[in-house]
């Protein structure tokens, strides 16, 4: 489209960014924290800005990023065009619908249920003792997967407990910086590391299309984190599995969460080796 891109992100040298501002640059990929840097800096002007997008518009209304997200609305033109983007829009998202947005349309892809029908739904329920090992196996499987850990801590040591195993595993969380963050997705992508250990937050970033399957090591907060986790598989029509381990004391929140996001899921007793659980998930 011959047009000017940059990134703005922290963790990332200021040199290139400070440039292509210099220079003039048409599209703008921001973080909102190093944008209001290099705002409050003098070093960028946004009063030219025609269209401004919110990406994962709920996240950024929610997560704390709402001052710093008001603070790059209030920057840019009141009369250019706002967009806001999300899988799921609700909650803190209205605010800023009523603030900032004037006379909004509502476009819709999916509803906020799991619609995806090449998409499959595991639930494993799973003794305390073998959550490991029925891990590694599951990682162990042919195609590039995803397993999500509730916290930052979590993903590294379920990654370092995979390599431990022999499965190329990768963590990726914002813990890390911007840099190992790039160089770990690139190699996702690339297939030499087959298997991400993302953190929810991380994961919304992850956009790479033959992600077979999808692995819940820990339960997400609620319904809408469990869609935007499963969201990473069975993505521009392939198939996808998205499996759930589940201990026995989570199985009711488990239950009560998936009729949430409107799913049905095959539930399976199982354990490491056992002939459904490599049927299910392709384990070895």
């Amino acid at each position: 489209l011959k047009l000017e891109t940059t990134l703005v992100a922290g963790g990332m040298s200021y040199v290139p960014q400070l440039r292509a501002f210099q220079r003039g640059v048409d599209v703008v990929v921001a973080t909102p924290g190093r944008l209001i840097d290099l705002l409050e800096q003098g070093a960028v002007d946004l009063s030219q800005v025609q269209v401004t997008v919110l990406d994962e518009a709920d996240h950024m209304a929610d997560l704390g990023f709402m001052p710093a997200v008001t603070t790059l609305l209030d920057a840019v033109p009141a009369d250019g065009q706002r967009l806001l983007f999300s899988a799921t829009l609700d909650g803190a998202v209205d605010k800023l619908v009523k603030r900032y947005l004037h006379d909004p349309i509502t476009h819709e892809v999916d509803g906020a249920k799991a619609s995806v029908t090449t998409m499959e739904h595991v639930f494993l329920q799973v003794l305390p003792h073998d959550k490991n090992a029925t891990t590694a196996a599951i990682a162990n499987r042919e195609g590039r997967s995803v397993l999500f850990a509730r916290t930052q801590m979590g993903a590294s040591r379920v990654a370092e407990q995979l390599r431990e195993a022999g499965v190329m595993a990768g963590a990726l969380h914002g813990g890390l910086t911007q840099g190992a963050r790039t160089r770990i997705l690139a190699a996702f992508k690339e297939g030499t590391v087959p298997v991400l250990v993302a953190t929810d937050v991380a994961a919304r970033g992850i956009h790479v299309d033959d992600v077979t399957l999808v692995l819940e090591i820990d339960p997400p907060m609620n319904s809408k984190d469990y869609l935007h986790r499963a969201g990473r598989t069975a993505r521009a029509g392939t198939k996808g599995v998205v499996a759930s381990i589940c201990l026995p004391h989570q199985r009711r929140s488990m239950q009560r969460l998936l009729e949430q996001a409107g799913v049905e899921a095959q539930s399976l007793q199982t354990h490491p080796g056992q002939a459904d659980l490599v049927e299910a998930t392709g384990a070895r």
